[in-house]
């Protein structure tokens, strides 16, 4: 028996590998088994438990998996001693790992690689019970960085499935997203640091490459909607679902060729048609998703402003496109008009329309627009385009003083009864968006360089409604008591903001 310079005993079987716990190597192979699983789950898998298994060691206790097909169980009852065991393990390998066991020196016992091994299995057991465990995922990036030359290849072929398959369990650990966004992260960069994404690359090579990432894009995309359907108001997969959509368009955008733009407007177009047909019409309060669609919809319209196709009529369009988006809305907010995230979206929408035109006068106007457009005099002398832009705040206005005014003979009309805590969320809805909106209104530079460039004899419009809209809002806000006593409707007194007190009286 000899003892090492790092204080390790060597002995017989201190010269072997470090075996893992039976329980362990059975699950281990049953993920390495065809087919790979794609569902686990956590559950009761017997009524009765076997008080025998109590009585045997760890290294031969074996807990109960179910694997039929791609479904893999796990009977809930085993797992405290599961974790008990696999922790032990995992924490002395890190110790021995600490204490120079393994390494590739003279005095390490044990290969690097060995260690690797260990790490990968064991953090696998650990990560399916405890999928918050981040020194667990640290150990894991680590094992990786040091494979960088088959890194990518361990990324797509190991820790993606391994991480659809987490998620099928735990869907909202947030360690597990964090993770997977460092593997997007590595992903991405080879595509467009070490692939044939950049400038320089030919036009061929570029396209090439990008439906390739678009392939991925997509892939991580359908993930992202399959844990978001299967566990509603997931934050962490539509917050990693924006972040991949955003670094494909935003590295399209370098490129010189015209077929890789049009392949993120497919995909941005295609991502707001999800978000309207398929979420906002059957999850009226998820607020990620919501919030999901408001910035892919900016998304498209940075991306248009970028794109080599920029032109009157694709403004023109652009300007339908985004407004439409608002107008999809509305029916949504006339049959839910208390669920505030109905709102949001609109309001953000609202708010990248006057980003739209923000964008448009302060090129106009400062002649920094491309050529046709300054040859054309865009927004500056086109009567429809001013009569369009109009139209279009005051068609919001009348909608949210309406659903304001008459949202309670509606609600009778519809139901028989008028539920007054609805009926106060709608009124203190479409409040917050009427003077968030006529704030909006007079802090545009749009709007106001677009008056200026009009002349003093077309005399605004749109700053008639401003005035028309402060003025008859707080009549209504008098004629329904909103900020008095009021036990019809429970609201109580409210104390107006500061801030919304000067935009009234203004």
């Amino acid at each position: 028996m000899e003892t090492n310079n790092n204080g390790i005993t060597n002995t017989p079987e201190s010269n072997t590998s470090p075996q893992l716990p039976k329980c362990m190597q059975t699950l281990c192979e049953l993920l390495s088994e065809d087919p790979y699983p794609t569902d686990f789950q956590i559950t009761i898998l017997r009524v009765d438990d076997d008080d025998d298994d109590a009585d045997e060691s760890d290294d031969k206790f074996v807990p109960l998996f179910i694997k039929d097909g791609t479904h893999l169980g796990f009977h809930a009852g085993d797992l405290p001693r599961f974790v008990g065991i696999v922790r032990k393990f995992y924490y002395d390998l890190r110790q021995k790992r600490l204490l120079g066991a393994f390494g590739d020196t003279v005095n390490s016992s044990f290969s690097s690689k060995t260690f690797d091994e260990l790490v990968m299995a064991s953090t696998t057991c650990l990560l399916l019970c405890c999928p918050d465990h981040s020194t667990a995922w640290a150990d894991r990036k680590r094992v990786l960085e040091c494979n960088a030359d088959s890194i990518i290849d361990d990324m797509i072929c190991n820790e993606t499935r391994f991480g659809n398959l987490l998620f099928t369990q735990h869907s909202k650990a947030p360690s597990s997203w964090s993770h997977r966004r460092w593997i997007h992260q590595r992903r991405r960069n080879y595509y467009y640091s070490e692939h044939v994404i950049d400038a320089g690359a030919s036009i061929m090579n570029q396209y090439t490459a990008c439906e390739r990432f678009l392939d991925y894009v997509k892939s991580e995309v359908e993930i992202c909607d399959r844990v978001a359907s299967s566990f509603p108001k997931n934050y962490y997969a539509w917050t990693y679902r924006i972040v991949v959509v955003r670094d494909f368009v935003r590295n399209i955008c370098d490129l010189s060729d015209n077929r890789c733009i049009v392949l993120g407007f497919k995909l941005l177009q295609n991502e707001i048609k999800i978000i309207e047909n398929k979420w906002l019409t059957r999850h009226v309060s998820d607020h990620s998703a919501s919030h999901y669609g408001t910035m892919v919809l900016r998304l498209l319209v940075d991306l248009n402003f970028n794109s080599l196709s920029f032109c009157t009529e694709s403004i023109r369009s652009m300007l339908k496109y985004v407004f439409g988006r608002i107008e999809f809305i509305r029916p949504i907010i006339a049959s839910f008009p208390s669920h505030e995230v109905l709102w949001k979206y609109r309001r953000m929408n609202i708010s990248t329309y006057m980003y739209l035109l923000d964008r448009l006068f302060n090129q106009c106007l400062s002649g920094e627009a491309k050529d046709e457009l300054n040859d054309v005099g865009f927004l500056i002398n086109d009567i429809g385009i001013k009569t369009e832009i109009y139209n279009n705040f005051s068609s919001e206005i009348r909608m949210s003083l309406c659903c304001f005014d008459n949202f309670e003979s509606f609600m009778t009309a519809r139901k028989g009864i008028v539920d007054s805590a609805e009926l106060n969320h709608t009124r203190i809805n479409s409040f917050t968006y009427l003077f968030w909106l006529s704030a909006l209104l007079q802090a545009s530079t749009a709007t106001n360089k677009y008056l200026m460039g009009i002349g003093d004899g077309d005399l605004s419009r749109l700053l008639e409604v401003k005035e028309d809209l402060i003025d008859l809002t707080y009549k209504r806000l008098i004629n329904h008591n909103f900020f008095r006593k009021s036990k019809s409707i429970g609201i109580g007194e409210i104390a107006i903001n500061p801030k919304t007190k000067k935009i009234i009286e203004k």
